[in-house]
């Protein structure tokens, strides 16, 4: 099993560096966007944390889509190869959750030199919004298990059928987008607009979602994800290589 997982991590080694440098490029340029925004307006009101926000949009979307789009190929490289798939697959899910965790972890420690970088530069001014207690070690392992699993799903199915899996990543990818608004403002009632009735249903997910306990809505994302890690496993344990 370690051998297995050091041998994806050689396979993913380019990955994780872009994924890293994608990440970080990102969270430089939330922070320029933001410096730039305080210069001309002077503002002074609260700075919003937004190169976090932009590393985390950037690193989480680019990880999602790159990550699934290459289990397919390595999933037939390794069976080509000789690898069985029971010991394949756990290891390339480790690899994945490890390669997650790093833009997680790199959220975490940007959050925090961005928040030292701004009250330096503006006498002490605070960030304003919650981010900071949701970049917790315990919150950090739970997203990277929820996108692990949400990578090793989307994975097995365009391995399973590509064209399927590209058609239910659209359809999830509109449905998020259209919905989105619903996670931050708030709304009384559906509308007749389509996109105001997904962002109401977005309301009320996020609704349903906050109204658990703390470490009941850590362990629904740790839950999902590790179903989606289970069920990728069952697509692809019989999966022949291309």
């Amino acid at each position: 099993m370690r051998k297995s997982i050091g041998q994806e991590l050689y396979l993913y080694r380019s990955n994780m560096g872009i994924l890293a440098a994608v990440s970080t490029v990102s969270w430089l340029a939330g922070i320029l966007g933001m410096m730039v925004f305080q210069q001309l307006t002077k503002s002074g009101e609260a700075l919003f944390p937004i190169g976090t926000v932009m590393l985390l949009w950037v690193g989480v979307i680019f990880s999602l889509f790159v990550l699934a789009n290459i289990v397919p190929h390595n999933f037939d490289l390794a069976v080509s190869m000789g690898k069985t798939r029971k010991h394949y697959l756990p290891a390339a899910v480790c690899v994945i959750f490890l390669e997650t965790l790093v833009i997680y972890v790199l959220a975490a420690l940007g959050f925090r030199a961005e928040r030292e970088l701004y009250r330096a530069l503006y006498h002490g001014r605070e960030l304003m919004g919650n981010l900071g207690p949701f970049l917790t070690p315990a919150w950090i392992l739970c997203y990277a298990i929820f996108e692990t699993g949400c990578i090793c799903l989307y994975g097995g199915m365009l391995k399973k059928n590509r064209k399927v899996g590209a058609i239910c990543w659209i359809i999830v990818w509109i449905t998020a987008c259209w919905s989105s608004g619903g996670f931050w403002g708030e709304y009384e009632e559906a509308e007749h607009s389509l996109m105001n009735s997904f962002a109401f249903w977005g309301y009320q997910l996020r609704l349903w979602y906050t109204g658990f306990p703390l470490g009941t809505r850590m362990a629904i994302l740790v839950v999902c994800g590790l179903a989606g890690c289970c069920i990728m496993y069952l697509m692809l344990r019989k999966e022949a290589a291309d």
